[in-house]
């Protein structure tokens, strides 16, 4: 049995996996709040469906960077030890890596329904070098490098990479978000549920719109589903503009990733927003943003673009991997 698990800043999701004739089959999956856990020891210790059950191997993706096997999470105070969760949790053998080498391995393999179409290209989806580019809690990135014969993952913490205005208006974004310490501003602190958020709180302080009751009551994590149901929905002006500066970004980002990595085997949306707003998403001026790169556009109108719509991704990547780790022994 292959246990898989995808450890984001907000929520854990495990999963049990059986291989048979190399194909992978999801029996039990678990999802917990990460806020009523300390540990992914407790996690693991909480779960009714791991009791009695022989794991042979564990893959663990985490949002943060991986060293020797130990993640220390950007967004969550947790610390993942694979040689500590090894010696402590009855399992073979237990893989720690970035949560995005385990989404971008899922990518590689997912089947075609898995995927919404943005725009279909002209390279073939998958064959050539991909990007990946996962807003969440944060927002994590990834490369992978086709080395001729397969796909080699290449993660990155490129989410933290200075956010690069492209308006007046970003310029004010930017300024807002340093504050008066004129402190460091990634593209994370945009591209994600907290960004969505502070995107609305920016607009709100520069005097172009008020909160909505309906907004400003709830608690500060629950805005950006609120405000993302809301731009969707119609008829609400802050979250409208809010969504449409945040999608707008991620485009943008979007082609960067595509650029940086040469990707011209794809271009992958993934993480807990883009499914969320798709239709935001599917408008013809995201991927006219998206391709907007001067001299490179052409390059870019011919990379498929797509949007991964599981959100358990994660958990068939990270079971890859630990299959993987198995076949290394």
């Amino acid at each position: 049995m292959i246990l898989a698990g995808d450890v984001g800043g907000t929520r854990t999701r495990l999963g049990l996996f059986e291989t048979a004739g190399g194909a992978l089959r999801l029996v039990w999956k678990h999802v917990v709040l990460n806020a009523d856990h300390a540990g992914i020891a407790d996690v693991l210790a909480g779960c009714e469906g791991l009791r009695g059950v022989k794991v042979d191997a564990a893959c663990i993706g985490a949002a943060g960077p991986v060293d020797a096997g130990v993640c220390r999470m950007t967004n969550l105070d947790w610390v993942l030890d694979a040689s500590a969760l090894t010696a402590t949790a009855g399992i073979g053998v237990v893989t720690v890596v970035n949560d995005l080498t385990a989404i971008a391995k899922a990518v590689a393999h997912l089947p075609e329904a898995a995927f919404a179409v943005l725009q279909a290209g002209t390279h073939p989806w998958g064959q050539g070098s991909m990007a990946v580019v996962a807003p969440g809690t944060g927002l994590g990135e990834a490369g992978l490098l086709w080395d001729g014969s397969r796909h080699r993952v290449m993660p990155s913490e490129g989410g933290h990479a200075d956010f690069a205005p492209a308006s007046p208006l970003d310029d004010e974004l930017r300024a807002y978000l340093a504050g008066p310490s004129d402190s460091h501003v990634s593209w994370e602190r945009v591209i994600s549920g907290p960004g969505l958020a502070d995107i609305a709180a920016f607009l709100v302080a520069s005097g172009r719109y008020e909160w909505p009751e309906t907004i400003s009551a709830l608690p500060v994590e629950r805005r950006p589903a609120a405000i993302a149901e809301r731009a969707l929905a119609g008829g609400c002006g802050l979250s409208a503009a809010a969504l449409g500066l945040f999608t707008e970004t991620l485009a943008r980002e979007g082609g960067n990733a595509v650029l940086r990595y040469l990707a011209v085997g794809g271009l992958c949306f993934a993480g807990g927003i883009p499914p969320a707003i798709l239709p935001a998403m599917q408008s013809p001026g995201f991927i006219a943003t998206l391709t907007g790169k001067g001299r490179m556009a052409s390059l870019l109108r011919s990379v498929p673009v797509r949007v991964a719509k599981d959100p358990d991704a994660g958990l068939y990547g990270s079971a890859r991997l630990a299959v993987e780790s198995l076949a290394a022994l």
